[in-house]
This record gives structure tokens, sequence and C-alpha cells, in this order.
């Protein structure tokens, strides 16, 4: 049962670390001007993205498992003035953090359930932390390719033959 547990973690870094990917493939094009652009009225910016992503990867791993020291502070407001590097950052050390929770996390944790009104194991919300980070990669893309045209489809697609 241990080694199952090990590859299903193992594998959620894998898949959080292709998101990573994904998404630096993407800010890696866009400019200041991109990250805060809003596609239409009801529909969030890059950076509303990222930073909700963010918010769901700490609460999700950070608070449930107990470990939200080991996230870096998120900023409580947004800068003024966003800026790629900024979001980039930001997005780097919250996925680094979450890499290195899953890497030194008690495989027993899995399956202590998370406190809140409707508790789920931790399992449970490391599966639906992860698969939001998927799609806020996959929104990403679609805002870049609607900012910067078609071309911005061929980055942060979900196939990742590198990894």
């Amino acid at each position: 049962m241990v080694g199952v547990a090990r590859l299903y973690v193992d594998e959620q870094r894998r898949q959080l670390a292709q998101v990573r990917r994904r998404m630096a493939a993407l800010l890696e094009i866009m400019d200041d001007q991109d990250i805060i652009w809003r596609p239409a009225a009801r529909l969030p910016t890059a950076v509303e993205l990222a930073r909700r992503m963010c918010d769901q990867i700490v609460e999700r791993l950070g608070a449930n498992l107990n470990r939200r020291d080991w996230f870096p502070p998120l900023a409580a407001t947004a800068p003024p003035t966003p800026s790629v590097a900024l979001l980039r950052a930001e997005l780097d050390a919250t996925l680094a953090a979450a890499d290195d929770v899953l890497r030194r996390l008690p495989l027993a944790m899995l399956v202590d359930p998370a406190p809140g009104p409707r508790p789920a194991s931790n399992l449970e919300h490391l599966s639906i932390a992860v698969a939001a980070c998927h799609e806020a990669a996959s929104q990403l893309r679609f805002i870049a390719a609607l900012r910067l045209g078609p071309a911005a489809l061929a980055l942060g697609g979900g196939d990742d033959p590198g990894a």
C-alpha cells in the first residue's frame, strides 16, 4: 500500500511540475499588459487566474495538511501594477513549496480527514488541487491565445513529452 501511495504522490508532483512548465512557457511570451488584459467582463485576467491557483494550493495543501508555514506568504493585496516577473516568482515559489510539501509528506496523512464543513481526505484535496492547477494553466493558455493569437496555442499544451 505504501508503494502505491508513493507512486500517487510522485505522479501528483510530476503533474504540478508540468503545470509549472506550461505556465512558464505562456508567461514567457506575455508582457505586463497581457497579464492584466481581461478578455471579457466576467473572465479573469492572467494575474487573477494565477493568484487564485496559488491560493487554492496553499489552502488545500498548506492548511489541510497543517503545513501552511512551508509556503511562502502570498501578497495580501495585488500590487498596483503587476508584472510578469512578479507573477512568475509567485507561481514558482508556490509550486516549489507544494513540491516540497509532497516530497516530505508522511504517506499516512493521505487518508486522514481534513477539517472543514465537508470533511474529505487529504488525498481528495490533493487531487482537487492538482486538477485546479491544470484548469488554471488551460485557462491561461486560452487567454494568451485570445490576446496574442493562435501561435500561443502551441505553447502550454497539456501534453508534455519531456516529462
